[in-house]
């Protein structure tokens, strides 16, 4: 029998739910921050996914062999963290600018930003969680 390792490290923002993995579109189990699972999987082609809440990740192929290990890895997208920091980081600057010399442009350029972390969640949802392998052990 084949083996799986699915290993969640801890994350700063994800971290108060669990992620619930899917191997060949049936769930297999769940996975804390800061977990690993070990699974055992029939020989063969396999599509690994992973979801959380309404996201998810894109479908991972892998193929396995009898008495072979594979790792995985899965870690959420950074670059909501970031665009999160940036969005807030203009708000900030507005409402600074707005206080002290009653500038209101700095609004402006908050309303890119919040339409870019709306688009990011909306449209790249199936690419928020990202798998990778470990590298494959024997």
């Amino acid at each position: 029998m084949a083996i799986i390792i699915i290993t969640r490290p801890v994350r700063k923002f994800s971290y108060e739910r669990d992620m619930k993995i899917y191997m060949d579109k049936q769930e297999i189990g769940t996975i804390s921050d800061g977990e690993t699972m070990k699974i055992n999987v029939q020989t063969g082609q396999h599509i690994l996914k992973v979801k959380y809440d309404w996201r998810g990740s894109n479908e991972f192929p892998f193929s396995i062999n009898d008495n072979q290990t594979r790792s995985f890895i899965i870690s959420s997208s950074n670059l909501e963290n970031y665009l999160l920091a940036i969005f807030g980081g203009l708000l900030l600057l507005h409402y600074f600018l707005n206080l002290k010399y009653k500038i209101n442009f700095a609004f402006y350029l908050a309303v890119p930003a919040f339409l870019v972390l709306l688009i990011n969640t909306i449209f790249r949802r199936n690419r928020y969680i990202m798998i990778s392998e470990a590298g494959p052990q024997e």
